[in-house]
């Protein structure tokens, strides 16, 4: 059984009514099938709609729907019909017969439309030859299956305490109200476009949120990074630190016995002069080798500058920052001097104009035992923040 129901637009218009059931009609007599054409409250947009059905209703015919041309071609079709069941009158009486036999309405009217009464009482057809059956409230499995049908159409994900909620306002409503079927779907479309925007605006702060995070996770790579090339060049300024030490001990343990004797002095002098040519070696090759640090701290300084202040703006506006973002942070500003390591207090420095350019040129002896124990402490006890990635 086909079922056809017109989809009305803004611009719906009687030509297009007509179409529309003589689309229905023309369907059921071509193919002796039957049909149902269904119009709700919103459908019958003008009193002529109406007219037209109580007229296929009453007689099986719409006055003026088809042309003479139209009409001798569905007489056509069922002359040899009316043959065979011997029917005796006019073919266009028997197309009326097969007309209201094959073609079924279904009219979805409210009662307690201002014009309802004036309608029914202008096209006695519809109660006359229609089975009525009233509906004051909806039942539980309609009120689930329109939300779900609206909200698949708005392509909005939905679960079952969602659906739920919309049948629970409508059933808690008190007796003395009713609501029409057509407003019950706009009620339910205002909620699935708030639900759609909703949704957008958190799925936007996500993102948002997670591109925060991202680059503050970029930063401490970075940072941890340069940690590690920084402790290996800082191990092995002390071991040549400690050569040195040991080399000048050597010269002094050389030199303590100089004025006893003055061949021993010569001898030591001579001993003093090669021991200096070898000291200036090693210390060209210790400055040579001091080089390779200055490379790595100029590398700092451009990682710290190429911070975009986007960056430090998304992790200033986070309410809480990951963990091992915090820990940087804490040690960065106990380094500054900073000993308020609260995240307002580390959102306060961050929004510092100059935060990058006082980071670059930070000196380095500023760093007390105190504040250089904090840190340790705090590398210890929050190693994994400040592991390279």
């Amino acid at each position: 059984m086909t079922v056809f129901s017109p989809p009305v637009t803004a611009n719906f218009s009687s030509k297009q009514f007509d179409n529309e059931l003589k689309a229905a009609i023309s369907h059921a007599v071509t193919n002796n099938e039957h049909v149902v054409l269904i119009l709700e409250d919103h459908q019958l947009r003008k009193n002529t709609f109406l007219q037209a059905i109580n007229s296929l209703l009453a007689s099986g015919n719409v006055p003026g729907l088809f042309t003479q041309q139209e009409l001798d071609g569905l007489v056509a079709l069922i002359s040899e019909s009316a043959n065979q069941a011997s029917f005796t009158g006019a073919l266009q009486q028997f197309l009326a017969h097969r007309v209201r036999s094959l073609v079924h309405v279904a009219l979805i009217l409210e009662v307690e439309a201002n014009d309802f009464k004036q309608n029914i009482t202008e096209n006695p057809g519809i109660l006359k030859h229609c089975n009525v059956i009233f509906g004051d409230r909806f039942d539980r499995s309609s009120l689930l299956e329109i939300p779900k049908i609206v909200l698949q159409e708005k392509g909005v994900e939905t679960n079952d305490a969602i659906l739920t909620g919309f049948s629970d306002v409508l059933v808690n409503l008190p007796e003395n109200l009713s609501i029409q079927p057509i407003k019950y779907r706009q009620f339910v479309e205002n909620c699935s476009q708030l639900l759609g925007h909703k949704r957008s605006t958190l799925s936007v702060r996500l993102d948002r949120l997670q591109g925060g995070v991202s680059k503050l996770n970029e930063a401490r790579e970075e940072v941890a990074k340069m940690q590690k090339k920084a402790g290996k060049k800082s191990k092995l300024l002390a071991e040549k630190q400690s050569e040195a030490d040991e080399a000048l001990k050597a010269i002094t343990e050389s030199m303590s016995g100089a004025e006893d004797q003055k061949l021993s002095m010569e001898q030591l002098k001579a001993a003093t002069e090669k021991e200096n040519v070898r000291i200036e070696e090693q210390k060209a090759k210790i400055d040579e080798q001091l080089k390779e640090v200055q490379p790595l701290i100029d590398e700092a300084r451009k990682s710290v500058s190429s911070i975009k202040s986007e960056s430090l703006s998304e992790i200033r506006s986070l309410r809480a920052p990951p963990e091992a973002v915090r820990d940087i942070l804490q040690a960065v500003l106990l380094f500054m001097g900073i000993l308020d390591t609260s995240w307002e207090a580390m959102r306060k420095f961050l929004s510092k104009s100059g935060v990058k350019e006082e980071i670059m040129n930070f000196d380095a002896n500023r760093i007390t035992n105190e504040i250089h124990k904090k840190v340790t402490a705090l590398v210890k006890q929050k190693s994994n923040s400040f592991e390279e990635a």
